[in-house]
């Protein structure tokens, strides 16, 4: 909130460079009078912006919702259209559902933001069967095949539901980066518990990503192009919410081959309570 206050003011203020937080000398520099109209005036645009969420969030993402519908009731009324013209209608469902994620995940992140997540026992295949489900209906186009779904069973990690969105977006990332030409993404999944932590391992045969970009994928919205692996930017901000640990290798079985696809390690803390 000071930082709105400052930049209506106008004022030449220092930062932290990681950090965007104004000093109490600077705050405290400045005319009673201002400091409260600026703070009553970035109270009404916090305001504003929570205002827009719920926009998306309702308003927009309901028309979205009504357009896949229209778009699958537009399917099944006429089986006997041209290839090319179903064709058009899968890319055009799968335009919608494009921005029905994008919106989605916009706002999980104007969830987390400046939040304190309190972490809960959450079972690891039920997040991974929803977010599988999921993925399904957002990418109809492509086939995920998964293995090593069962070792997941049993699992309860201390973390929260958006472990969902986690598994999700890495999920999503692997249908839309597979290998040009296939319609298939094969995950191999790999459990190991390591003491008091449960390390997990989704492996796909994707084109993969060079040693660079493994770091590069994370980066804030400030470094990225815009769009560009927002999901995974957001993967990063919610593990680090959860005190989880996310990073990316080469497969297993290619260690020295970053092109034989990606192998995506997450670990999070097990829980004594079981659900």
């Amino acid at each position: 909130m000071l930082f709105v206050a400052t930049n209506i003011l106008g004022t030449q203020n220092r930062y932290d460079q990681d950090e965007l937080s104004l000093r109490l000398i600077d705050m405290l520099s400045l005319p009673k009078t201002e400091v409260i109209r600026a703070w009553r005036e970035a109270a009404h645009n916090q305001s504003m912006v929570k205002l827009m969420l719920d926009l998306l969030g309702h308003d927009i993402r309901n028309y979205s919702d009504a357009n896949l519908k229209i778009l699958e009731l537009i399917r099944l009324k006429h089986p006997n259209l041209e290839s090319s013209l179903l064709e058009d209608l899968a890319d055009m469902r799968r335009i919608e559902q494009q921005s029905i994620d994008l919106v989605d995940n916009i706002l999980t992140l104007g969830r987390i933001q400046g939040a304190e997540l309190e972490r809960e026992p959450v079972n690891l295949f039920e997040m991974f069967n929803t977010a599988m489900e999921r993925t399904t209906q957002s990418h109809g186009d492509v086939t995920l095949i998964v293995s090593g779904e069962e070792a997941l069973k049993g699992i309860t990690v201390r973390c929260h539901p958006l472990l969902e969105m986690v598994f999700y977006n890495i999920l999503s990332n692997m249908a839309k980066h597979r290998r040009q030409g296939c319609q298939s993404v094969h995950v191999d999944i790999i459990v190991q518990t390591e003491g008091d932590s449960v390390k997990v391992v989704l492996i796909d045969d994707g084109p993969g990503i060079s040693d660079e970009d493994k770091i590069s994928v994370f980066d804030s919205l400030k470094k990225r192009p815009r769009h560009k692996r927002f999901g995974l930017y957001l993967v990063k901000a919610i593990q680090n919410q959860l005190g989880c640990e996310i990073w990316i290798e080469n497969r297993p079985d290619s260690p020295e081959d970053h092109t034989a696809g990606t192998a995506f390690h997450l670990r999070f803390p097990l829980s004594e309570n079981k659900v």
